[in-house]
């Protein structure tokens, strides 16, 4: 999953350019922060 975030954000060199002139960029961002803690909260609740 976060292979794909990385080569969303940084393996398309041209599209990622472009993506920040429309705002994409800016709801990754937020996007992002909430898929690891909520990937971590998921996993804590999976051990107990």
């Amino acid at each position: 999953m976060e292979s794909i975030i990385f080569w969303m954000i940084f393996g398309e060199g041209g599209q990622a350019s472009s993506m920040m002139d429309n705002g994409l960029t800016k709801l990754i961002m937020y996007v992002i922060p909430f898929i690891i803690v909520g990937g971590i909260a998921f996993k804590v609740f999976k051990k107990e």
